[in-house]
């Protein structure tokens, strides 16, 4: 059974752009857990009472990191195999998809939650399809793209 193209370039892009928006979210979550863990640590050697913040900050920390693995698994989920042709072409969509958002100044997880909802719930017309139609370099960017699926 053959997957529609438009639907495997959707999945394509969602993912780039979740990936876009997770590596620096976890990244700013572990310096600032890490952080947070070694002055609790220090703080418990100079009193057995500090306890009570490092227990939490564990379990802040467990919290933060089952969630990080999970989402990086729904990740490499939704991301069809590609090959390294459609790899650069999703990923300079996806820039000029950024470009275009921030110019119009849509956040990013505004535009990360309609991407979802078209995976989840398909339509007649995408969120990708209805902002390429706005923007004449985005249509024939994601033209491209469906085109290599």
């Amino acid at each position: 059974m053959k997957i529609n193209p438009l639907f495997l370039a959707v999945r394509a892009v969602s993912a780039e752009f979740a990936r876009r928006i997770y590596v620096p979210v976890v990244y700013g979550g572990g310096i600032a857990l890490f952080v947070l863990l070694s002055l609790s640590i220090w703080l418990v050697t100079m009193s057995g009472w500090w306890w009570l913040l490092l227990a939490p900050v564990i379990l802040i920390g467990l919290v933060f990191l089952t969630a990080a693995i999970l989402v990086q698994l729904a990740i490499a989920k939704l991301r069809p195999g590609q090959t390294a042709q459609q790899k650069k072409t999703v990923r300079g969509f996806v820039d000029s998809l950024q470009k275009t958002s921030e110019a119009i100044s849509t956040p990013k997880f505004i535009i990360l939650f309609r991407l979802v909802k078209d995976l989840l719930m398909p339509g007649k017309g995408s969120y990708i399809d209805e902002l390429s139609g706005t923007a004449s370099s985005l249509r024939s960017g994601f033209k491209d793209v469906i085109n290599l699926f």
